[in-house]
């Protein structure tokens, strides 16, 4: 049994609505992505203090301004596209 490391970024994602919002976007093994978390929240445990809220933001401004804008659509697994 082998372990697998999850693949993901900070990315923008345009919203059917128009709207854009940051997620954490989750890539597959050919580098496609196939899966991203709601919009995200910065938060920080006890012990990372106000530092690591600080450290995520600097990571997901650095993958924002990296990164090209994905579109919904882009991020749906294939089974929920043919379900639209």
């Amino acid at each position: 049994m082998g372990s697998e490391t999850m693949v993901w970024n900070y990315r923008i994602v345009r919203h059917k609505k128009g709207h854009f919002a940051l997620h954490e976007v989750y890539y597959d093994e050919d580098e496609r992505p196939f899966g991203m978390t709601e919009p995200i929240d910065f938060v920080a445990d006890a012990d990372e203090g106000p530092e690591g809220v600080i450290n995520a933001l600097e990571a997901a401004l650095a993958d924002a301004k990296a990164m090209p804008v994905l579109e919904y659509d882009e991020v749906l697994p294939d089974d929920e596209k043919q379900k639209r």
